[in-house]
């Protein structure tokens, strides 16, 4: 009889324990591409060790709704995007701009851009809100980009 309460017991512990198990939830799908805001841009701005080039209006106080800010880092040793970086900060200029580093491999900006495999912003462009795949928060793979379209 002892045997068989414990064994139901343990029987019973067993069925909860499987039952109870958390099964992962799907983790939603970044939409954003490399979509960020001016906060998180200043964010990783200030908290960055990347060696970064400025392009365009660098004063802060100065940036303006119309202002898109776009970061562009080339591959480095120590992961992806670990490299140079490049950051322009456009007042509403628009246009197609040719990369300033030679080797892109990731992109984020504070309004939804064009980056393309070529000079000239002619061939094989894609939204960065439609980036696939996303290294890290908002960041988008964009190994290959040669210009950008404001």
């Amino acid at each position: 009889m002892q045997f068989t309460t414990k064994f139901t017991a343990l029987a019973l512990a067993l069925a909860a324990a499987t039952v109870s198990q958390a099964t992962p939830s799907s983790v939603p799908a970044d939409t954003s591409g490399g979509i960020i805001s001016k906060d998180e841009f200043m964010h990783w701005l200030d908290t960055t060790d990347a060696n970064i080039t400025y392009v365009g209006v660098t004063d802060r106080s100065a940036l303006s709704a119309a202002d898109t800010m776009v970061r562009e880092c080339s591959p480095g040793v120590n992961g992806p995007c670990s490299g140079g970086c490049s950051v322009y900060n456009l007042r509403g200029e628009g246009g197609c701009r040719p990369t300033v580093l030679r080797e892109v491999e990731c992109l984020s900006a504070t309004m939804d851009i064009l980056f393309c495999q070529d000079r000239g912003c002619s061939t094989d462009c894609t939204r960065l809100s439609e980036c696939r795949p996303i290294l890290g928060p908002n960041t988008c793979y964009a190994y290959g980009t040669k210009s950008i379209d404001f």
